[in-house]
């Protein structure tokens, strides 16, 4: 490096000016909008009205004031569920936008190191979600006001949101620039390691509970989610483990109690700030994977065959991807939008050939399969067919086709129902002998699979073209699947019908909003 730029990059001047570009960037982006207000409605539904059947903090059935402590500690743990997972997913994909859009050679040539670089951008992203939690926890304090059980305390909420939100958010902004930083990592392969990560701390948190039921354990600082840690603290100024947090039932003849101040204790603090340092750690391997956009590093490793199994499987499915290649000609003889439609699905079982292998599996299951157990293969089929179409409304931004688009027959208008009506006839191919079965003998279920497939596929469209990529479908699609597969029992959730639990009204609203989103999408078509 010469000397002017190690004089750049040592002012931090620099370094904060760039993190306040990243800052705007990201706030200004209409899908940062659209998660904000999805988290925040999310956070409102949580916390149930204490004057209902469900409350959001109860001690052995005994529902608890709804104070600053209670709120504060209760909301901020729903909202890491999740902010810990969308907060991934709104920071990260800024190395493929430089590479898309040009970029990559002017930042490769700028007067800082890719030190300073990185850190820039990691400083920006925790600007950004901290400022989201911070929205959201002023929400839950708007909340508080509304119900009016206590006086409002800023204290309370001001600590959880440093150390109950910050460890889990810095962790979101540093594997966010690793994956950024890494080429392997740096696409759909990226997003599903860290959702599996996410799944997995939920998975292991019986077990950091089991070990550490007494008091707090400096093992505890892994789990940065915080759950486990505030658990324990809970427990010890409850006098007892029967703490439930979230939707639950309670006994009404118990009265109201009370959670005693005190919660953030210094032992609780220092494993918090413990929990933080760990969140960094990321950064290291960052710092030493990033490529600098150097083409030498970049093309080649994108270009990789990759290891020899996924060679091997490559292999085995081209055939596959070839017969559908084949429909191809066939599609085009098909006149006007179906044909244009048929083609788009070809195309994207090309893409992704291991769906061809899926398909005859999942028709002969949904076949074969008793009645009571075709709701887990509606769950494997809907994630199978979620990750498959959640790109097919960007499909237009990331290959630059928008001004093609504009001049294709049938105009914009027309081009923009091809991505939507693609994952519906797709969805449909996914769910056809379940839907069939259910359609003679559960129509209520049939009827909410088809209210779903209609509002994921209008969201997907709708969202891809609102944001250009796929990650704010994606994002949302995975946690709905994960909520609805371990809450069971909400209808709301139920939104597929795999629960059990859907009703003819849930069904009805569902299939409003799916033509709601669709019209939404002709609209801001039209006016782009």
């Amino acid at each position: 490096m010469s000397a002017r730029h190690e004089f750049l990059d040592a002012r931090p001047g620099l370094v904060f000016a760039l993190a306040r570009h990243e800052w705007r960037l990201r706030a200004r982006r209409s899908s940062s909008l659209v998660i904000l207000g999805l988290v925040i409605a999310a956070s409102w539904f949580m916390i149930p009205d204490n004057a209902g059947e469900l409350t959001l903090f109860a001690v052995k059935e005994q529902r608890m004031l709804y104070d600053s402590n209670t709120l504060s500690v209760g909301g901020g743990m729903m909202a890491n569920l999740l902010f810990g997972l969308l907060g991934f997913f709104l920071v990260r994909g800024r190395t493929q936008q430089d590479l898309q859009y040009g970029t990559a050679a002017l930042l490769a040539t700028a007067p800082i190191s890719a030190t300073g670089l990185l850190l820039s951008r990691w400083l920006g992203a925790v600007a950004f979600l901290m400022s989201l939690a911070g929205v959201d926890l002023i929400t839950v304090m708007l909340l508080q006001l509304m119900h009016g059980e206590a006086p409002l305390q800023p204290g309370p909420y001001l600590a959880m949101w440093l150390l109950g939100m910050g460890p889990p958010l810095l962790l979101c902004a540093s594997l966010a620039l690793l994956c950024d930083a890494w080429a392997p990592l740096m696409r759909r392969r990226g997003d599903l390691l860290f959702f599996a990560c996410w799944v997995g701390q939920f998975a292991l948190l019986p077990f950091t509970l089991d070990e550490a039921s007494q008091a707090l354990h400096p093992l505890q600082a892994l789990d940065l989610s915080g759950m486990s840690a505030l658990a324990i603290r809970l427990g010890q100024l409850m006098g007892t483990h029967s703490v439930s947090i979230g939707a639950s039932s309670f006994d009404p003849s118990l009265g109201v109690g009370h959670l005693p101040e005190g919660v953030w204790t210094w032992p609780l603090v220092a494993l918090r700030l413990v929990s933080a340092l760990v969140a960094l750690l990321p950064l290291l391997p960052a710092l030493w994977l990033f490529h600098r956009y150097d083409p030498d590093r970049v093309r080649p490793t994108a270009a990789k065959t990759g290891p020899r199994w996924r060679s091997a499987a490559g292999t085995a499915l081209r055939p596959l991807a070839r017969l559908s290649g084949r429909l191809l000609p066939q599609c085009a003889r098909v006149p006007g939008l179906p044909g244009q439609v048929l083609a788009n699905a070809c195309l994207a079982l090309i893409g992704q050939p291991w769906a061809l292998l899926a398909l005859p599996v999942l028709l002969l299951l949904g076949s074969s399969l008793p009645l009571g157990a075709l709701g887990p293969l509606v769950v494997a089929a809907t994630a199978s067919w979620g990750l498959m179409i959640c790109g097919l409304g960007a499909q237009d931004h990331q290959a630059r086709t928008l001004a093609l688009a504009a001049v294709a027959p049938g105009g914009p208008e027309r081009r923009q129902l091809i991505p939507f009506a693609s994952a519906a006839l797709l969805g449909l191919l996914f769910h056809a002998p379940v839907l069939l079965r259910w359609g003679l003998q559960a129509p209520v279920l049939a009827l909410a699979l088809l209210s779903g497939l209609l509002l994921l596929s209008s969201l997907s469209a709708l969202l891809g073209h609102w944001s250009a990529g796929s990650r704010t479908f994606l994002a949302l699609f995975l946690f709905w699947l994960y909520a609805a597969t371990q809450a069971a029992i909400f209808p709301w959730l139920d939104l597929m019908g795999f629960n059990g639990r859907a009703q003819p009204l849930t069904a009805g609203v569902y299939a409003l909003a799916g033509l709601s989103c669709l019209g939404l999408l002709m609209l801001r078509r039209a006016r782009t």
